[in-house]
């Protein structure tokens, strides 16, 4: 078990580690299905597949440097992995365009899936600059799991 999450971009370019606080990562499990009443009274339900997602509360700093190894995965390729900044994070949560907006993904458990960011980011600076080497913001990122 690990403090980090690892994503790497679908073209297997570069990926970047993100410190995770353990207070603020939240498993999102969600039942697809939907719900009508038939013309007699009866409930129907029709199930799709349970969605897999999560929320995380990264530690980032603006500037962060060095790298190490990791063993590829099922998924993940990289063995090399750099610590990801603030500014990493933006650059990946802005993609839009498939395939690229999607993600090869290790959860800190060591648990591999592909994954799109989600949702909205949302910042708390944790310290009285909110740029510079020195600043520290936690940032708030939810994405969703996909099985291929």
């Amino acid at each position: 078990m690990t403090n980090y999450i690892i994503i790497q971009k679908y073209d297997e370019s570069v990926a970047y580690a993100f410190k995770v606080l353990l207070d603020g990562w939240r498993p999102d499990v969600e039942k697809i299905q939907r719900e009508q009443y038939t013309v007699t009274g009866m409930l129907d339900v029709q199930t799709g597949p349970t969605q897999k997602g999560w929320i995380y509360t990264m530690k980032l700093y603006e500037l962060s440097t060095g790298s190490f190894s990791v063993s590829a995965g099922s998924i993940m390729t990289a063995t090399t992995v750099t610590w990801g900044t603030l500014t990493n994070l933006k650059a990946l949560f802005d993609v839009n365009t498939p395939p690229a907006n999607k993600y090869r993904f290790r959860d800190f458990d060591g648990t591999e899936s592909y994954v799109f960011f989600w949702g909205r980011m949302q910042f708390k600076p944790r310290t009285t600059a909110v740029t510079g080497n020195d600043a520290y913001i936690e940032v708030n990122v939810q994405l969703k799991g996909s099985l291929v």
